[in-house]
């Protein structure tokens, strides 16, 4: 089911994000700039009363996320959060590697 605006085209990337949605909490949508991922997200999260989207492009969803990485890793935020900070800005790609405990 899609509730996709007029004058849009299905993406192929939707049925993997429905899919994935299905049995995983967070879904992450990444692609070039200008590509849709936001409008695409948009659509899937409406599909679903569970489901929002979040863009990093909102201010007060980075800061939340650089909240939550300070009280979650508190010794190591000081060298990370510059670098995440200055990616997003510039458009940067970011890797995170994580190894739960």
């Amino acid at each position: 089911m899609s509730s996709r605006s007029p004058g849009l085209l299905e993406r192929h990337a939707a049925a993997s994000v429905r899919a994935a949605l299905a049995d995983t909490r967070i879904v992450v949508v990444n692609g070039a700039r200008q590509a849709g991922k936001s409008t695409l997200a948009l659509e899937v999260a409406r599909e679903r009363p569970d489901a929002r989207e979040l863009t990093l492009d909102d201010p007060a969803v980075l800061e939340g996320l650089m909240q939550t990485f300070r009280k979650k890793y508190p010794d190591e935020i000081g060298k990370w959060e510059p670098k995440m900070r200055k990616g997003f800005e510039t458009g940067e790609r970011i890797l995170i590697g994580y190894s739960p405990v």
